[in-house]
């Protein structure tokens, strides 16, 4: 019996290939998306806590601009939150289409799947009916030798085989009772022969069944020939037709078993591009990461030192104030925090990106010594008690930079 194959076998390992390549691509499509999802959360989580920095009843431990510092960072989380936001959407649609197409490339592979499974379903019907056959071929031969061989044969033989039965049994369970096993090589001798005779006359008869099948075929197809010459050859052209047309399909699939190998090979290329691009990506990363890293330190250790100098001039500038005179010095905080707008060479206000006027002169107020503030504050209420008020109440609640103006 010949064995089951399945021609499509390579096309069934082709779209298995092709669907596990897309479920590769769509579970690192998922890993993507869940990246921007943990970093939206973490985002959201600095959030929170920079609105609790710039809280009001927490803003007035810090100075103003370190007020301003937070406030530039949170507006940097809020971007950074709207351009997670955009590429969370453009990486979930993506997932959407290579899900469906994950879903296309399942459904390929088990319509595949299933025409095999009809095929190899229809095997098996085909080898079942076979067997049935034969084993009927075999049943009926064996029924007419046994009638031919007559009652008293059949009665003798079946005494002897009852009788060699039973003294086999007989002597087993012997056996059996005191050994615990059938130890006689002797007793099964003979059922052994007589059971390989049987299996001998079955197949010769067999093959005498067949050689008579063979001759009554000869002699019908020699009678038609000799009856209608012209019905054979048209059966033989017939014949030959038939075997034209199965070999031109042999030459179909053997093309398409072709085309299927040269696409496997592409998918093969294609998977190696694909690896070789996914490698130099990954390195990629890693190079901008490193350089991330590098600069993230430059900033950070940039905005230590300019923090360090700008401590620095800020101590220099109090212990000046400090040492000079107090009605100077009212003077001349006044004039910084309230400058004349007149004047093209005051400063500017509000306050830019340095720390002018007003925030200086808090600045400084708060770092001299209580005697030396109480004498500045004393020379400016006496020179200007509305400025002196509105300096007073800046010390005393200091803006955290997001306050409606």
């Amino acid at each position: 019996m010949r064995r089951f194959r399945f021609r499509l076998r390579r096309y069934l390992r082709l779209k298995e290939r092709l669907e596990e390549i897309q479920r590769v691509e769509t579970l690192r499509q998922e890993g993507r998306v869940e990246d921007l999802n943990r970093l939206g959360r973490v985002l959201l989580a600095e959030e929170a806590e920079v609105r609790g920095v710039l809280a009001p009843e927490r803003g007035r431990r810090w100075s103003g601009q370190t007020q301003e510092e937070h406030y530039r960072y949170f507006l940097r989380l809020k971007q950074e939150e709207a351009m997670n936001h955009q590429a969370l959407e453009v990486e979930t649609r993506v997932l959407g289409e290579k899900r469906a197409l994950l879903i296309e490339r399942s459904r390929e592979r088990r319509t595949v799947e299933r025409l095999k499974e009809r095929r190899a379903g229809a095997w098996r019907e085909e080898a079942e009916k076979e067997e049935r056959g034969e084993l009927d071929d075999i049943g009926g031969l064996s029924a007419r030798r046994a009638r031919e061989k007559g009652a008293i044969l059949f009665k003798l033989v079946l005494g002897t085989l009852m009788l060699a039965a039973a003294a086999f049994c007989a002597l087993a369970w012997t056996n059996w009772l005191r050994d615990g096993e059938v130890g006689f090589p002797a007793l099964r001798a003979p059922f052994d022969a007589l059971a390989q005779r049987r299996v001998r006359e079955q197949v010769l008869a067999f093959d005498f069944e067949q050689q008579v099948r063979r001759r009554k075929r000869d002699a019908l197809v020699a009678e038609a020939v000799a009856r209608a010459p012209a019905l054979v050859v048209e059966e033989k052209e017939g014949y030959k037709r038939t075997l034209e047309i199965i070999r031109q399909k042999e030459e179909n699939l053997r093309q398409k078993e072709e085309e299927l190998r040269a696409r496997e090979l592409a998918v093969e290329r294609g998977e190696r591009d694909l690896r070789a691009d996914m490698n130099i990506r990954s390195n990629l990363e890693k190079r901008i990461d490193e350089k991330w890293r590098d600069l993230s330190e430059l900033e950070d250790k940039r905005t230590r030192e300019l923090a360090a100098e700008k401590e620095r001039k800020l101590h220099e500038l109090a212990q000046t104030v400090s040492s000079q005179n107090p009605k100077a010095a009212a003077e001349l905080l006044l004039q910084v925090a309230f400058p004349d707008l007149r004047d093209p060479d005051a400063p500017p206000f509000p306050p830019g990106e340095k720390i002018e006027g007003r925030e200086l002169v808090v600045e400084l107020m708060g770092r001299l010594k209580a005697k030396n503030r109480a004498e500045i504050l004393d020379r400016m209420v006496k020179s200007d008690p509305a400025h002196s008020a509105l300096l007073l109440d800046l010390l005393d609640n200091v803006r955290t930079g997001i306050e409606p103006d």
